[in-house]
């Protein structure tokens, strides 16, 4: 199912919701028409609770949207939340790369170094002390 038919779908919970749980089920169609519940199912779940016969699956169902609210209210919308976590694997990419260019460099300028020190220590006379 797209999108729009999901909330076409969650739409008709309103037609038989209760009065008193009705801005319930309004609020949480909602969280996912904001994108801020990405799961269809997270959302069904809650509605069928809240719009239940059973007076104790309503009880259930009311702590869970308590839950539910308190969680996904100050969520951040889903693409939000994509586009975040795209751009901090891009920065992720480049700290990565700039860290091995480094190495790099200063693996090359150590072998520089070692080379120097092997031929300097050729080139230099060999002190001998004459003491008996």
């Amino acid at each position: 199912m797209t999108f729009k038919s999901n909330v076409t779908f969650l739409n008709g919970y309103k037609l038989i919701a209760k009065r008193d749980v009705k801005q319930k089920v309004e609020k949480i169609i909602g969280l996912y028409e904001a994108r801020k519940i990405s799961n269809i199912t997270t959302a069904r779940n809650l509605l069928d609770k809240l719009t239940a016969t059973n007076k104790n699956t309503i009880k259930s169902g009311l702590k869970l949207y308590d839950k539910t609210v308190e969680k996904y209210e100050n969520a951040e919308p889903l693409p939000d939340k994509r586009k975040r976590v795209q751009e901090e694997k891009a920065q992720k990419v480049k700290r990565e790369k700039a860290t091995v260019k480094i190495q790099q460099f200063l693996g090359e300028k150590m072998k520089k170094i070692k080379k120097e020190r092997a031929t300097l220590k050729i080139t230099k006379p060999i002190k001998k002390n004459n003491t008996v």
